[in-house]
């Protein structure tokens, strides 16, 4: 996941490797599987993404569940993409008895709101040519703390989450002069145009 988050193409393949392996694969692989779809498609919440992850959220292995719940919130971090929202939602209502899990999904709409909506965790920039190697190591610290998820984040260790601090960057550009008085400045905003071909 690591090495495909980086570009589109890889991605996709990588997600079709995922599905055989939460399909075909042993437990601990399966548990492992929702954190790198995470990782593949971090403040990017696709469609496909989220909806294997609702569908594993609801898997009769607890740790698949807890790790793509927490997956969801990864994908959708600081969106306030309303799909993702109602989902949350719904599966707040589903696991309203079961303290962990809710947990779990407080956690996942915090981080869907984070900043309401003016932070990322991507760590990206200018198009997916830069790469910020300190998000990429705050998001990898929570990411492997999740793989055993019942002794380290839901047991006494739940600190670690602040590793996703080092992943957190505004979405909002604001431009000042040498005095610090706000400059106004004319911007490009939106995706970039793919002039290969």
């Amino acid at each position: 996941a690591l090495i495909a988050m980086g570009e589109e193409i890889g991605a996709e393949m990588a997600l079709r490797t995922f599905g055989h392996l939460l399909r075909y694969g042993e437990p601990t692989l399966r548990r492992a599987v929702p954190l790198a779809l995470a990782l593949i498609s971090v403040s990017n919440p696709r469609l496909n993404i989220l909806d294997t992850l609702s569908k594993f959220s609801h898997d009769a292995d607890p740790e698949v569940s807890y790790n793509s719940i927490f997956a969801m919130g990864m994908v959708g971090s600081g969106t306030n993409n309303a799909r993702l929202a109602a989902m949350l939602r719904q599966l707040a209502q589903y696991h309203a008895k079961d303290p962990n899990n809710l947990f779990m999904v407080r956690l996942a709409q915090g981080l869907t709101h984070l900043g309401k909506g003016t932070l990322t965790l991507c760590p990206y920039h200018s198009d997916r040519q830069l790469m910020s190697q300190v998000a990429v190591a705050g998001l990898l610290t929570v990411l492997v703390s999740f793989l055993d998820v019942r002794n380290i984040i839901l047991g006494k260790s739940h600190y670690v989450l602040y590793g996703l601090v080092a992943a957190m960057q505004p979405r909002m550009l604001v431009t000042f002069d040498e005095e610090l008085r706000p400059l106004p400045v004319s911007v490009r905003v939106g995706q970039a145009v793919d002039v290969v071909g």
